[in-house]
């Protein structure tokens, strides 16, 4: 009784931290405002946007799936089976994706210096600079989330071992979490990757010929 009260108490405490990176993901995708002064900034700004909704886009995604895993992992936890290999793993993979909505947060704030510069060109470099690192977060995200759900998989493989029965497998229940290759559509029972559209290297032009 008591191993399932802990593990029900670490996943309200999740959820809790879970909805405050909803929040901050939400707040920083919201639309560029800035005091635009020239009509190159203007053209770039669609462009700078697109980027923040892709990467958005991502975040919010591995938010769920990892919001699965872990209520997952309390399933498991709280019918006695081992989970610690897991839950480190979906704990590097929270803070992982932590570090990826800070990047994004960078991100949105230099794009916002570029597009209130008197000239924007002067930006590119650091505009570079900064979608490049933001990628990279979520790319390390993305590994991360892989590893906890290969070490889900272990616990849930261990578990039926442990009970000789499929009570834990991952066809049980509503917080089931799909342990084979994730599909490209949000599902409420799998894990997801990345839209393909999130860009994996910094673009080298915006459509106005300025440099990115």
């Amino acid at each position: 009784e008591d191993m399932r009260k802990k593990a029900f108490e670490k996943r309200d405490e999740f959820r809790a931290r879970a909805e405050k990176i909803r929040k901050e993901l939400k707040d920083k995708r919201k639309e560029l405002r800035a005091n635009i002064k020239t009509k190159v900034a203007e053209r770039m700004k669609e462009h700078l946007t697109d980027i923040l909704d892709r990467i958005g886009n991502a975040l919010d995604t591995f938010s769920e799936v990892l919001t699965r895993i872990n209520t997952k992992i309390t399933e498991l936890s709280a019918n006695g089976v081992d989970t610690t290999a897991a839950q480190a793993a979906a704990d590097n993979a929270e803070a992982k994706i932590a570090d990826a909505v800070a990047a994004l947060a960078t991100a949105r704030n230099t794009f916002t210096v570029t597009l209130e510069s008197t000239d924007p060109a002067s930006e590119v470099k650091n505009v570079r600079s900064t979608v490049h690192t933001a990628v990279q977060t979520v790319r390390d995200a993305h590994k991360a989330l892989k590893d906890a759900v290969k070490e889900l998989r272990a616990a849930i493989q261990a578990g039926n071992t442990q009970t000789g029965t499929s009570t834990v497998s991952a066809g049980a229940g509503t917080s089931t979490v799909s342990t084979t290759t994730p599909p490209t559509t949000t599902s409420s029972t799998t894990p997801t990757t990345p839209p393909s559209t999130i860009p994996t290297t910094p673009p080298t032009s915006t459509s106005t010929g300025a440099a990115i």
